[in-house]
């Protein structure tokens, strides 16, 4: 008798039968048909056990195949930055522009009538080619 055979009460019982909560209840049961003294239950119970951890195993991997490549280069950089800043090859140069904590001194320039002031600025810079 499995333990996720369709009946009314499963779904009430059992939320999910990959669920850490199924997992749970069925190593309960298993503790209790041993205190009991009912060893077939008890290894029915440790049979589903072993079931829902393989399960769980390969739905994990599933779902963490796609990350597994990102995670290894995210890994590879951090060992390459320990590495660098550790062994003093990185060098900080901090001067006062870099200071979060400054405020920066800019100021505006002005830009409206630019086109204009171009165009007039380059007709008086022309040098006299007769003087």
């Amino acid at each position: 008798m499995s333990l996720f055979s369709p009946s009314p009460l499963s779904a009430f019982a059992f939320p999910s039968p990959s669920s850490p909560l199924t997992l749970f209840v069925v190593f309960l049961l298993q503790i209790v048909a041993e205190q009991q003294g009912d060893i077939q239950k008890a290894q029915e119970f440790q049979r589903q056990i072993d079931e829902l951890d393989n399960k769980t195993d390969r739905l994990d991997k599933e779902r963490s195949k796609d990350i597994k490549g990102i995670s290894w280069i995210n890994q590879r950089n951090r060992n390459v930055i320990r590495n660098t800043v550790l062994s003093g090859k990185l060098k900080f140069d901090v001067t006062s522009e870099d200071d979060p904590f400054t405020r920066k001194k800019g100021v505006m320039k002005v830009v409206s009538g630019s086109k204009h002031a171009v165009g007039s600025s380059s007709q008086t810079q022309q040098p006299d080619v007769n003087t």
